[in-house]
């Protein structure tokens, strides 16, 4: 997928993940190994992340600490190539991590339209709450509180 290797090109990012869905049909593992040809041998091995699509919450906990993690240290940035169902949880660490992560859409050029395109196999779901706002008291030197 050459918009993967324009992404990094233009970012030209210090660290590098790749995290590839695993479905049902393997025709699509096997086109989407191919169509990445060229990212391939940019990444190291240790950062190709596989992933099964039926197992959201999976995804959603890798992806999460990874960026948590990633973003101690330096600004995270999402590139959600597909399929949907990352996007969507890409979106969503984002709004839980906050400033330190920023999802970007790819595409070929800056007037793509973003498209409809039909699923091949079974419906995916899952249910997300948001958690609440933790609210820690402690006392600063003036002994107000404050509230994270």
């Amino acid at each position: 997928m050459d918009q993967a290797v324009g992404a990094m090109e233009f970012l030209d990012p210090s660290g590098i993940w790749a995290f590839i869905p695993v479905g049902p049909d393997i025709r699509f593992y096997h086109d989407l190994q191919r169509s990445n040809e060229t990212l391939w041998p940019l990444l190291d091995r240790s950062h190709r992340r596989q992933y099964e699509l039926m197992q959201p919450y999976q995804l959603f906990a890798e992806l999460r600490g990874l960026a948590a993690a990633l973003a101690r240290r330096s600004r995270v940035i999402i590139v959600p190539g597909g399929p949907k169902l990352f996007s969507a949880l890409a979106i969503i660490i984002k709004f839980e991590l906050g400033e330190e992560v920023a999802v970007w859409r790819a595409s070929v050029n800056e007037f793509t339209p973003a498209r409809d395109v039909k699923p091949a196999g079974g419906l995916i779901k899952f249910d997300y709450k948001r958690p609440r706002a933790r609210v820690d008291t402690a006392l600063s030197l003036g002994g107000s509180k404050s509230v994270a």
